[in-house]
């Protein structure tokens, strides 16, 4: 889970995912939904051992395909009453080259620090991003830039990975910046330079959603078509079930976090992940996952039933 995590590999130099540990947040990991914590709060008291804070509940997370082609992942935390508490239902689906990341019931008591999904965090030379405006800000060492979502926007990571941002999000922030951090086993403080981007919910969230498209190995014209007409529309992104539906290759992508009815079509009885796929003939391809990660019982990963 990792909060739900979702960390893309891809090509180049120095490392294929943006990753490097000096001067990595620990606190944005990309993917993630989580609090701007500092890492002095991130690590906890010295004097205790290490990750002795109060546990988060996660009744769900888990993945299931169909076929080894299409792909749902989901997680939901549920919050304690503490500083870092925080509540969310997350899902990613994959199909081809795009990941569509929906999140929903954001929402946590600090009024300290921000919550932010993270949509990357890249570290080296290369720092550079696209926007599909004359926002250049190549020749500034250092910025930050808070965009508006008052329209689909997008934006290419120094990995070539393309983002697109829904109408309706938090907005999206992107810093290039000098950061300062600490050694995930020693404490030694380090740093690095690092450009990251993420939609901020701000303090105090009560019930904050998200909807990006992150496109593989983008170019500005893909993200430009994709901006154009979306390849998906959403069937339910509630508390109880994130849903999508591709019409053209007639796919469905189901997480039901609680037993209930996502539509005219699908009804389940107790959390899973579903995927559907309407054959030429008619015939409809069905693939379901348990992922209930109980650590009561002996542990079998889940795999989907075809």
């Amino acid at each position: 889970g990792s909060h739900g995590t979702m960390l893309i590999f891809g090509q180049g130099a120095p490392d294929t995912s943006g990753f490097l540990p000096d001067g990595w947040d620990w606190a944005q990991p990309p993917g993630a939904t989580t609090l701007q914590l500092p890492p002095d709060m991130l690590e906890g008291d010295p004097k205790r051992f290490y990750g002795w804070n109060p546990p988060q509940e996660a009744p769900f997370a888990g993945s299931g395909h169909l076929g080894n082609r299409y792909g749902a992942f989901a997680f939901a935390l549920d919050g304690q009453k503490h500083e870092q508490s925080l509540q969310a239902r997350k899902s990613v689906f994959a199909l081809d080259n795009l990941l569509v990341c929906l999140g929903s019931d954001i929402a946590n008591t600090s009024g300290k620090h921000h919550t932010v999904t993270t949509l990357f965090q890249c570290g080296g030379e290369r720092l550079d991003v696209t926007f599909p405006d004359s926002s250049n800000v190549a020749t500034q060492k250092d910025y930050q830039l808070r965009r508006q979502s008052k329209a689909t926007d997008w934006l290419i990571d120094p990995q070539g990975n393309g983002f697109l941002i829904a109408e309706g999000n938090a907005d999206l922030i992107v810093q290039r910046s000098l950061q300062h951090s600490k050694h995930n086993k020693t404490r030694k403080p380090n740093q690095g330079r690092f450009v990251k981007a993420w939609l901020d919910h701000g303090t105090r969230p009560k019930s904050a959603a998200y909807e990006y498209v992150a496109c593989l190995s983008a170019s500005a014209k893909q993200m430009t078509e994709l901006a154009r007409k979306k390849p998906y529309e959403i069937v339910a992104r509630t508390r109880a079930c994130h849903a999508i539906r591709m019409p053209a290759p007639g796919l469905s992508f189901y997480v039901f976090f609680e037993a209930g009815a996502a539509d005219d079509i699908l009804a389940v009885d107790t959390p899973m992940i579903v995927i559907t796929k309407r054959q030429a003939d008619g015939a409809l391809l069905l693939s379901v996952t348990n992922p209930n990660p109980s650590l009561r019982r002996a542990f079998n990963a889940p795999e989907p039933i075809h």
